[in-house]
Parts: C-alpha cells; structure tokens; sequence
C-alpha cells in the first residue's frame, strides 16, 4: 500500500514495512476515503494516488498526469462507479509465512483445513 507518513501514524502503522501492518493500514485508509467520497470510485482513487488536499482545491478530480493515468488503468479492470464495501475479507498465513488476505472463501477455508 501507499502511505504517506502522516497516513501511517494517522492508522497507527508504526512499521511501514511490515506486509500485515501496511495492508491493515492501507485498507483502514481505503475504507475511510469511500465513505468520505460517498463510494465514488473515482474520486477515491484520486484521493488515494494525490491525495485529499488536491480534491479539496481541484473541487474534484486533479489534473495531474500521474492522477488520471492511475485512475485509467484501475477502471480498466475495476469499471464500477461505485465502490461497495461489503465484501468479506479472510486473512491467514500461508505456508510460507505469507500474510494472505482474500476474498475468496474456498480458499480460506481450504488453507484453513491445511493447517489444522
């Protein structure tokens, strides 16, 4: 995940670097962008990529390069113009130590029976 410094502190990530730390962060962040940006996909991921200041002063979407280039490659695949927030997460370590976090179901509770 991206987060500025103040972000992290803001989300109490104290280690930036730490997967489980930085995706927790990351997500708390994500999920506070949306209900400020009442879900639109858009203007959240240009809060995300630029950050809410440029919202603010730009009344919306800022016209920086970077800023409309990311939020082009994520439409691509993400077309919605709404972001919903209901999706279950489930998160577990791998067999390699990896910190896993997923929406799939089936394979939480497939890792989960590995594991026992």
């Amino acid at each position: 995940m991206q987060l500025m410094p103040e972000t992290a502190i803001q989300y109490k990530v104290q280690n930036v670097f730490d997967p489980r730390q930085n995706v927790e962060g990351g997500i708390k962040y994500l999920v506070d962008l949306i209900k400020l940006y009442d879900s639109n996909t858009q203007h959240v991921l240009a809060a995300y990529n630029a950050g809410q200041e440029a919202i603010r002063k730009y009344g919306g979407i800022p016209p920086y390069p970077e800023t409309r280039n990311y939020i082009k490659k994520v439409m691509a695949t993400y077309s919605k113009s709404k972001i919903t927030t209901r999706t279950k997460i489930y998160a577990f370590y791998d067999e390699n130590g990896n910190y896993v976090l997923t929406n799939n179901k089936s394979l939480w509770e497939k890792h989960k029976k590995k594991s026992k």
